[in-house]
């Protein structure tokens, strides 16, 4: 294990759903810039919100001032493109657990992430 060769400093999660937000949640509270993609405003405005709940829930039993909340929050960017991607080192799928649609994502990933990314 040991240092990684190169730290990754920009995450893109693909999939807001439960897996998704819980992965950006933890991602964003580490301050790392994270991505949250999905394919529709609904499920990325349930994702970027089950993030925004779960740090406000530690805000709530003072593990967190609301200005830290806010400041955790703003590493967090959702999208419905791959804009940003470019710049990604590491890509983590979290989509529904249908082959098709695994294999259609990865195709688009693998267009647009530099070499050195790491797709999990």
């Amino acid at each position: 294990f040991g240092t990684p060769e190169r730290p990754v400093q920009k995450l893109a999660i693909l999939g807001a759903g439960l897996m998704g937000a819980g992965i950006a949640q933890v991602s964003v509270d580490k301050g790392l810039k994270t991505i949250l993609k999905d394919t529709t405003v609904e499920g990325l405005g349930r994702g970027q919100q089950q993030v925004y709940k779960g740090l406000n829930d530690k805000v709530k039993k003072k593990s967190l001032t609301s200005f830290e909340r806010d400041s955790i929050v703003s590493n967090l960017t959702g999208q419905l493109d791959y804009k940003g991607f470019e710049t990604a080192d590491m890509v983590i799928e979290a989509v529904f657990e249908d082959i098709r649609i695994k294999h259609k994502v990865l195709q688009e990933v693998e267009a647009v992430v530099p070499p050195h990314c790491i797709f999990a």
